[in-house]
């Protein structure tokens, strides 16, 4: 378990429960992140800061779905950002009130350690409630359209790599991106979806005039971002129908290609099945001497594939 603690102009990465205590009695905002956190500290936090049990019990089971909720005087919030490197995302549980904000999650956040590096949350401690939830769920969102940017080159590649010569492994790519998209749509639609109803910040701690812009950026945040996931299944599965199109396209040409030869020899064929008749009176006048065997066994042949060859062509069949 790793835990940040931000007040005043102090980041303090090793805080222990006194520390925490002292800043409640005091009254002085701060901002408690922890990574990985066990049960018995959820429980501890929850504890000290009065949180109510059905939120406690969300941040115990991850794998929740955007939210935001009040229970009393605190809202609690759940946001994604996204692991660059792996793909996966972040998930990030948050409890907002007017004198603390406290991050669990259960892996790495790029976007909550630049946050820590910067010192950019410190000075909204103590503002309102609605700014801090705006900067640090824009943060989190922050790396994920260069991430939709690298799934959008990586169909580019495939595509290009597709016209030169469609194999399995080019869609077999194209279906895991596919797939990766959906799965991150279906991750940050519902926090769209509760962005959206505006009505929500009526109940946020310290809410003034202008808390339904900060929440409408967030809106429109996750709209685009999810309006590029929604353009980039449709891309991949354009990009799926061009490999099947392109695939068939090929084995036509190659069907093409063997019934060409097919219909080079087709004639030969006539001619070598008819004079290969045991008849004498096909065979007992040509069996004598080159000239007969040259004309009539290789030159009539070679007229035949020539006479072909120049119909397919101008029938644009070879």
């Amino acid at each position: 378990m790793k835990a940040w603690l931000e007040y005043g102009d102090v980041v303090d990465e090793s805080p222990d429960s006194a520390t925490l205590r002292g800043l409640l009695a005091a009254g002085t905002p701060f901002w408690f992140d922890v990574e990985d956190p066990t049960e018995e500290t959820i429980d501890a936090l929850a504890e000290a800061l009065a949180l109510h049990p059905l939120a406690v019990e969300d941040s115990k089971e991850f794998d929740q779905s955007g939210k935001l909720v009040m229970y009393g005087p605190v809202a609690m919030f759940v946001g994604f950002g996204i692991d660059v490197d792996t793909g996966s995302t972040v998930e990030v549980h948050g409890y907002l009130s007017d004198g603390f904000i406290v991050t669990f999650r259960r892996a790495p956040s790029a976007a909550l350690e630049r946050l820590h590096r910067s010192g950019s949350v410190r000075p909204l401690l103590g503002g309102e409630p609605v700014r801090i939830l705006h900067h640090l769920a824009s943060e989190l969102h922050d790396d994920i359209p260069g991430y939709i940017d690298r799934l959008d080159d990586r169909v580019q590649a495939v595509e290009e790599a597709m016209l030169i010569e469609p194999l399995d492994q080019q869609l077999a790519e194209i279906s895991e991106i596919r797939q990766h998209a959906s799965e991150l749509r279906r991750t940050l639609t519902p926090g769209r979806d509760m962005a959206v109803r505006l009505l929500v910040t009526g109940g946020l701690p310290g809410v003034n005039d202008d808390a339904q812009l900060y929440v409408s950026d967030l809106a429109d945040e996750l709209r685009l971002i999810v309006s590029d996931l929604v353009a980039l299944g449709e891309r991949c599965v354009s990009a799926i129908n061009l490999h099947a199109s392109l695939a068939s396209n090929r084995q036509a040409d190659a069907s093409r290609r063997l019934a060409a030869v097919a219909t080079v020899f087709l004639p030969i064929t006539f001619v070598v099945g008819f004079f290969g008749q045991n008849f004498t009176v096909l065979t007992d006048d040509f069996e004598v001497g080159w000239a007969p065997f040259l004309i009539f066994g290789v030159a009539l042949n070679v007229v035949c594939a020539a006479i072909t060859l120049v119909w397919l062509r101008r029938r644009r069949l070879l």
